[in-house]
């Protein structure tokens, strides 16, 4: 670390998530059958029956799901600069999060790496919004990195 001229600095994390809940409600089909007597005074007794098919009723259905927060950040810093005069010089930071099921790092931080490195050295001068989805070939390298 004596010769080095720039040192990395990695955070990344994970919240315990927020849980949505969406309730639907679902149409219940079926049959109704009906029967009855009917009287006047005219025409005597008469008797009735049928069925009517259609809604019948319905069923809410409630389900909920949990999103997580993830982030990663890097920093380049100057090493020749905090040996010189103790002070952190950023040459480059990053920052990339993303919102999701799944809470398991292992499976999102190719996902993160890659939104990383997508604009890495530059300054944007703002935050960029970009949507990686699964099975994209840079994230499968990173995914398939090792022995």
């Amino acid at each position: 670390i004596k010769s080095a001229d720039l040192a990395i600095l990695l955070n990344y994390g994970i919240d315990e998530g927020v849980t949505k809940y969406t309730a639907s409600s679902n149409p219940i089909y079926g049959t109704s059958t009906f029967s009855g007597t009917a009287m006047s005074s005219s025409s005597g007794t008469a008797f009735y029956s049928g069925q009517s098919s259609g809604v019948v009723g319905s069923q809410t259905q409630v389900s909920s799901h949990t999103v997580h927060k993830r982030i990663l950040t890097l920093q380049v810093i100057d090493l020749s600069k905090l040996r010189a005069d103790g002070s952190v010089a950023a040459l480059w930071k990053g920052e990339t999060s993303s919102r999701g099921s799944s809470s398991d790092l292992r499976r999102v931080m190719p996902y993160l790496i890659e939104g990383m490195f997508i604009h890495f050295g530059e300054n944007t001068k703002m935050g960029i919004r970009h949507t990686i989805y699964e099975g994209e070939e840079a994230v499968e390298k990173l995914r398939n990195v090792g022995p």
